[in-house]
This record gives structure tokens, sequence and C-alpha cells, in this order.
């Protein structure tokens, strides 16, 4: 197959190999990551997420609905914590915007959280967790959530806002472990 366009305007042609980031549309790879680990008994996507993350104060909350965008979580919260699980355990206490299961609204926090949950209920990092079982077994082999390896390697595309510059993918919040499952993946 043929690959067209340019990494940045008026830069370099993307290649087969050029990685762009998945943004948003990493959700579904949390979402697969989830029903795996369902699958595998780790963790069960109709328990009360309590059982890994006890701290909490929406604990009553199943990973289904985090996944499904049910949990009633708002569309923000704090990126404190220098980790996916430290962040959401430092936002803790933030109340819910709905009842669980009662209202659809988009939560970016929410994929967050069921991203800290799957990393408790397999010991491993979510990053580790979608590479492994997910990108390996479906042959992508250059699919990474860490940003350093995307920019020593230079070979990306560069994001895009209309009437801004070229956002690449250094500083700002894609380093961050909390970004990753709701859009880190590149």
């Amino acid at each position: 197959s043929e690959v067209y366009g340019v990494r940045r305007t008026g830069g370099a042609p993307v290649t087969r190999q050029t990685r762009f980031q998945l943004a948003s549309t990493t959700k579904m790879f949390t979402g697969a990551l989830g029903v795996s680990l369902d699958e595998a008994g780790a963790a069960n996507l109709n328990d009360p997420i309590g059982q890994h993350l006890p701290n909490v104060g929406f604990r009553t909350v199943t990973l289904h609905q985090l996944l499904s965008h049910t949990s009633g979580f708002a569309t923000e919260f704090g990126r404190s914590g220098p980790d996916l699980v430290t962040m959401v355990q430092d936002n803790g206490q933030m109340p819910l915007w709905a009842p669980p299961g009662r209202v659809w609204n988009y939560s970016n926090p929410g994929f967050a959280v069921a991203g800290a949950v799957m990393e408790v209920a397999a010991g491993r990092s979510f990053a580790q967790l979608v590479e492994q079982l997910l990108f390996a077994p479906s042959g992508m082999t250059r699919a990474v959530f860490d940003v350093p390896t995307v920019m020593a390697d230079g070979d990306f595309a560069y994001g895009h806002e209309e009437n801004q510059a070229p956002i690449a993918p250094d500083g700002s919040y894609f380093e961050f472990s909390s970004y990753h499952p709701m859009g880190g993946a590149w």
C-alpha cells in the first residue's frame, strides 16, 4: 500500500514507519484491554472499582461504567501526581457529576481511572499492558506510549490545530502516564 502526506506542513513525507498520535482513538485500546483483563479474571468489568482502588470516594463505580462513559465523572480533573495511579488517588475525592449509570457523559478522567484500575489489577503499567497484550499480538510493532521514544526516533507526524503552529509530542500532557488511557498512544 502507498503512503501519502507530510509529517508537518512543508516538511518531510510520511513513511510506512511514521508514528501518528492516536489521541482519543486510544480509548478503543483501553476498552479492549478492559475486556481482555475481564476474560483473564484480573478485573471484572462489573465489580466496583473500590476492589482495586479502595481509597477513592467513587469506589462503587464499575469498570464497565468508566469504559462506557456512564460513570458520572466530569470531563476534567487535575493532573497531579507522578503516575497514573497517584493522579487518580490525588483526585479520589472528586464528586461525581451524576450518579453512576444514570447518564452518558464523555469523560477523559473516567478513562484515566479505568487505566489505573487495570494497572493495579494486573500489576503492570497501563502502557506495558496495552503494548504487550494488544499492540504486539496485532503486529503494531512501532506503537508505543513513550514520548521520548517517539521524539528520539523523529519519524512522527505533528498534530494540527486550526490557526496554530504544528504540535510536537513534547511537553504538555503528552508525557504524563495519566494521559495514556485517554489518548496517549502513538
